[in-house]
Formats: structure tokens, C-alpha cells, sequence
């Protein structure tokens, strides 16, 4: 076979897609002519898809040095070294097409690729506006500049030219793709639906729009619809590392922690270094108690990208759980110097300085609270903030609560220091189920969501009353009680109860809300049959209205435990139950906080890791002088603080 049929019969296998027949003739053909200059062209291209760059670059090469000026050959050799990320060389090579030939559109849209692989964004913008002045209908041009608008967060541009490019092509996959996010991203929800089942519809198999899909089902708080487009797409790809960390991030939604684990791991599966499935497992690891692990994955989150936000911030929060609030407080400083206005880790980092008692600091950081993405609204914010205890005289104030019945309880104490120093009127919001209890105050209610049919002066949640009067741990306010109930009310449930004499009465709350705990790793809970060695020393009575399944078929086989909780009906009730018994023994509830109120001898069972108010250390709390606290020496290890429990219990017996 002569040079002539072989090169015709290389360029047909290699216009079919044939490329190993194609390369084998071109290898030949140059064997016998080495300059032929359309076997070193088209052989050069076959190398350059087989991302062989050595063997691309010195074929084009050698091409060129045969016809310097070729304008096919040098345009495609720019096209290679763009596709083998020599981009710079790339860049030479077309401007020097450009000199020769201006007004060659495919080597400017070349450039305008080159340009923004290079991030030199608007040059690459430069191009494509030339382009499409000059053809406005070319869709490869308003599809990278619609891109190109979108790296620079240019939203509408970028909406405008997918817009256009959608009009000129309707099988425009990536173009519904990104104008989803587009319309996502402006909270156009329901448009965004609408270009992803576009999407899906145009190609069923790919993974990437049902992952789409199911992250905006997440951002509309669809979790569960969510979840099920996030399994089709880890279905459909088991490798598709995107669809592994979107779905881990809402089966953390769904508070199905461990599911949400698998997920990170298998993104890490597929992408060791991920920083985003380590710093997100570092969170799921901390929910499961396991913050050894969570801070080992931190480290390794931080040395995957030493500027990742949420590893900086996840490592505070697996040295928080750690009892290692210094260092804690170094890892959010860090996380603060790369997100310096980041309302989320200034608020972790209140809650640090609170727990080791730097009220003065910790108070101020806690405002932030309000200001973090997943925050509460803050409400009633057309009325003036009460700013300072001056502001408090001969003024009608409106305080809310924000928080749980415990915070409600733990703050209204500073409403007498209110009245003390001369506020004409306090409106209370608060919680209906505490409005009966708390008229002992003589305040007025309202509840939740009821109009304010009247002008106050100020407004202030009752958790930002600390702050309001600078609070200390040696100026908490600590009138006992500060709470009272009728004594109609406790001789009543005296009866009711029909209490058993002889033994000691001990009220004990051993859960609280049992969905709050769920979803905050349920460091709460304590098994009710913990407390089966105190049954043959004392009269146990349960006074919780909620109780979990195990507790319950626990206290089936055993009636000698009273339960008490199906009779409440308000807090007010349990106030006066507390007042009939000897003692309280409480893990961290609105119980607990009720009993200090009262004054009632109460003995407090804490995890490892507590809330702030309780402080770091120490069997005492300001915030309610009859009150003993015992604390996990470990987490999870309710056994020690159990046995210290009893040896107390035991020396309260008259």
C-alpha cells in the first residue's frame, strides 16, 4: 500500500473514531516520510487524547517546523495544550493566530477557554462579548460566558446568557443545571424545580441533577423528598462523590447521625482528603460521643486545607466536648481568621467563656446567638431594645421568652431587680404551660404569636437580661425562692399523691425532651433503672410528663416506683409536687431549674459535657445555692455520679 491510499485510509479510520487503527497507519506513514506534515498533525492530536503530552508536543512541533504559518495546525495545537493544562503556551499560541487572523472566531473562543483557565476572568469576558457582538446566536460562547459570570457570583449576567443559550439549544443539559443553582440561589424555588426536572428528564442515568434536585429540597426544607432523590443518585453511582456529601448533610437534617457517617465515609471513600466529609464527620462524630475521633478527623480536615472554616470550627467543638476549653477557644479564633464575621463561631465561643465563668466577655459573644444562619428570629424587633437598666424606670417593658421552660425559669428572676428599680409596667411573653406558675411575679401575660394591642418602651428576651445588668457570677440575683406556689395548690397534691411515709419522698426527672435530645446526641438521658438501688431506701416518685419506652416498661415491672406525670397538667403542678417531696434528683431539665427556684433541696445529675450555666467543674452552681451538683467523670459513665448520689441520699435518711 502506497503512502497516498495509507494516509487516505488513516484519515477515514480516524474521522470514524478509529484511533489505534488510525495511529498505527499514521506511525507507518511517517516511518517512510517524516515530514509528512498531515501524519504529524493528526497523529499529534490522537496523543493529545491519550493525554500523552510529550508525544503531543514534539509531533506538533515537528509539524511546525515544516510550515511555521499553518493557522490549522497551530490552532489545534493551542486546543491540545489547553486540554493538557499547558495553558500559558496555549495562550501564546493564539495570540499569535489572532495576529495573523483577526477575525477568527474558534481561535478567540480558544483564547476566551485558555483565558479563564488561567482565571484572568475579564479577558476571558473580553473575548466572549467580541464574539457575540459579532454573532449573538453563537451558543458555545453565551454558554462559558454564562459560566465565567457565575465563578464571579454575576447571577443575573449569568441568568441572561443561559437564558439565551437555552433558547438556542433545548437539550442544553449543564445550561438547566446551572440556572437551577442560579434560581436556587436567588430563592426562586420553584423555577429551580422546574429546570431540574428538565434535566432529569433529559438525562435520566446521569447522578448529578437528581443530587441537585435533592439539595434543593434540603435548602426548601423538604428532607425526606430530599432523601430520596440522594439515594437515586448514590444508586445510580455508587463513586459520585457529590451525591455522598449531600446526602450526608441531610441525613444530619433528618438527625439520623450514623446514617449521615456511612455517607461522609463514603465520600472518603471515593476522595480521601475530601476537606468537606471530614469536617462534616467531625460534627457527626462529636453528636456520637465520640469527640477523640471527631478531633482526629479535624486534624486531618485541617491538614487537607489549613483554611477550612468549618474543620477549624468542628475541632472547637471536639475540644469543647473534650473539656478542653482553651484550646477550644484557639481552634474558633482560627475558624474566626478565616471567616472573621462568622456569627456561629463567635457564639461557640460565648458559650466556652460562659463555662468557665468569664461572664463579662462570654455575656457580650452570646448576643451572636441571634445572628448565626440557623438562628431563632428575633422578635419584636419594631420595638427599642432595652439597652440599659436606666432606660428601666417609669417604662412599660415587654421581655419574651426565646428558649426553653428552663431558660424561662433559670432568667425571670431578674424581673423583681426590674421592679425594684422602678419599671412602671412588665409584660411577660412566655410560655402558656409557665403562665399559672409564674403569676406568683405579678406581671401581665401574653403568649406566644397573641398581639400586643399596646405601646410598650422597650422590648428584651429574657436571655439577654444578664447581660442588661452585667452580670457576674457574684451578682447573680439569688432571693430564694424566687418562685412560690399556693399552699391550696400543695396540700391539694399532698392528697392527690397520697405519698408513702416512713422513707424519704424523692422527686426524680430522668429525661427531658426526648426529640431535643435525639437531635443533640441525647447526652441527657438517664435510664430510670440507674436509680434501682435507692428503691429500697427511698420512696421514688417520677414527676416527668414524658417518658421514653424503656423507662416505661421499666416502671411496668416495677409499681413500687410512683408515677406521677400523668396527673400533671401545668407547671404549677409540678412546682407543688416538688414542694411535697423531701428532695429533687434531676439530670438537666426544666425540673431542675424549677426545684432551685423554689429552693428545694435538689441534687443534679450533669454529662460529661453540660450547658454553660452549670460551669466547667465543681458540685455547686450560683445560680442556685440548694443545689449539688454530680457530674460524669467520663462520658456516658452515669455509674460514679449514681454511686455519689447514694451515699448522699443515704445520709439525708433521718
Amino acid at each position: 500500500m502506497d503512502i497516498a491510499t495509507k494516509l487516505s485510509l488513516a484519515i477515514s479510520n480516524f474521522q470514524k473514531g478509529q484511533l489505534l487503527n488510525a495511529e498505527s497507519l499514521f506511525d507507518d506513514i511517517l516511518k517512510a516520510d517524516g515530514d509528512n506534515i498531515q501524519a504529524l498533525h493528526l497523529l499529534a492530536i490522537i496523543h493529545a487524547m491519550k493525554y500523552d503530552a510529550n508525544g503531543c508536543i514534539q509531533l506538533f512541533d515537528r509539524a511546525l517546523r515544516i510550515d511555521p504559518n499553518n493557522i490549522s495546525i497551530l490552532k489545534d495545537y493551542a486546543k491540545a495544550l489547553i486540554d493538557l493544562n499547558f495553558n500559558e503556551n496555549a495562550l501564546n499560541l493564539l495570540r499569535s493566530v489572532i495576529e495573523k487572523t483577526p477575525n477568527d472566531i474558534e481561535a478567540k473562543f480558544n483564547l476566551s477557554i485558555c483565558l479563564a483557565k488561567l482565571s484572568k476572568f475579564n479577558d476571558a469576558l473580553h473575548e466572549l462579548d467580541e464574539i457575540l457582538r459579532v454573532d449573538p446566536a453563537r451558543f458555545p460562547a453565551l454558554a462559558v460566558r454564562s459560566s465565567l459570570h457565575m465563578e464571579k457570583k454575576e447571577w443575573l449576567l449569568a441568568l441572561k446568557d443561559l437564558d439565551e443559550a437555552i433558547s438556542l439549544n433545548k437539550d442544553f443539559y449543564d445550561g438547566y443545571l446551572n440556572r437551577a443553582f442560579i434560581k436556587k440561589s436567588m430563592k426562586n424555588y420553584e423555577a429551580a424545580l422546574l429546570d431540574l426536572d428538565t434535566s432529569i428528564a433529559l438525562d435520566p442515568q446521569s447522578p448529578v441533577a437528581y443530587s441537585h434536585m435533592g439539595f434543593l429540597l434540603h435548602e426548601m426544607h423538604e428532607n425526606q423528598r430530599s432523601l430520596s432523590f440522594l439515594n437515586k443518585a448514590t444508586e445510580l453511582d455508587p463513586n459520585f462523590l457529590g451525591g455522598w456529601l449531600n446526602k450526608g448533610v441531610v441525613l444530619q437534617a433528618l438527625n439520623c447521625t450514623e446514617d449521615a457517617l456511612f455517607s461522609y465515609d463514603q465520600a472518603l471513600r471515593i476522595d480521601p482528603a475530601n476537606n468537606e466529609a471530614l469536617a462534616n464527620k467531625v460534627s457527626c462524630l462529636n453528636l456520637l460521643g465520640n469527640p477523640i475521633g471527631g478531633l482526629e478527623c479535624a486534624e486531618k480536615a485541617i491538614k487537607s486545607n489549613p483554611m477550612s472554616f468549618n474543620a477549624w470550627l468542628n475541632k472547637g467543638s471536639s475540644l469543647k466536648n473534650l473539656k478542653q476549653p482553651i484550646l477550644a477557644l484557639e481552634a474558633y479564633d482560627k475558624a474566626l481568621e478565616i471567616q472573621s464575621n462568622s456569627a456561629l463561631a463567635i457564639w461557640n465561643k460565648s458559650l466556652i467563656h460562659l463555662t468557665i465563668g468569664n461572664y463579662e466577655l462570654g455575656l457580650k459573644e452570646y448576643e451572636y446567638r441571634w445572628k448565626w444562619d440557623g438562628a431563632d428570629l428575633y422578635r419584636h424587633v419594631d420595638i427599642p431594645r432595652l439597652s440599659s437598666p436606666a432606660e428601666i424606670i417609669d417604662k412599660k417593658i415587654l421581655c419574651w421568652f426565646e428558649q426553653g421552660y428552663g431558660d424561662t425559669i433559670q432568667f425571670i428572676r431578674y424581673i423583681k431587680k426590674m421592679k425594684e428599680i422602678g419599671a412602671k409596667e412588665i409584660i411577660l411573653e412566655i410560655q402558656p404551660p409557665l403562665q399559672d406558675l409564674l403569676s406568683c411575679l405579678g406581671c401581665r401575660y401574653i403568649a406566644h404569636r397573641d398581639p400586643l394591642l399596646e405601646e410598650v418602651d422597650f422590648q428584651i428576651p429574657l436571655g439577654s437580661l444578664p447581660l442588661l445588668f452585667d452580670t457576674r457570677i457574684e451578682t447573680i440575683p439569688n432571693q430564694f425562692p424566687y418562685i412560690t406556689v399556693s399552699e391550696d395548690r400543695i396540700n391539694a397534691w399532698k392528697e392527690s399523691a397520697n405519698l408513702k411515709n416512713g422513707k424519704l419522698n424523692i422527686g426524680i426527672t430522668c429525661s427531658g425532651n426526648l426529640n431535643f435530645d435525639k437531635k443533640n446526641g441525647n447526652p441527657r438521658y438517664l435510664p430510670l433503672q440507674n436509680f434501682e438501688l435507692l428503691m429500697d431506701v427511698v420512696n421514688l416518685n417520677l414527676i416527668q410528663t414524658e417518658v421514653s419506652a424503656d423507662d416505661q416498661a421499666y416502671l411496668n415491672k416495677h409499681p413500687e416506683i410512683k408515677y406521677l406525670g400523668n396527673k400533671i397538667n401545668s407547671f404549677e403542678d409540678t412546682a407543688a409536687i416538688i414542694m411535697n417531696m423531701d428532695a429533687i434528683v434531676s439530670i438537666d431539665t426544666s425540673v431542675a431549674h424549677l426545684a432551685g427556684a423554689l429552693g428545694k433541696k435538689t441534687f443534679v445529675l450533669l454529662p460529661w459535657v453540660s450547658d454553660w450555666r452549670w460551669l466547667l467543674e465543681g458540685e455547686v452552681t450560683p445560680w442556685y445555692p440548694d443545689m449539688k451538683l454530680y457530674r460524669q467523670d467520663k462520658a456516658s459513665n452515669w455509674v460514679d455520679s449514681i454511686a455519689l448520689l447514694q451515699e448522699e441520699i443515704y445520709r439525708l435518711q433521718p
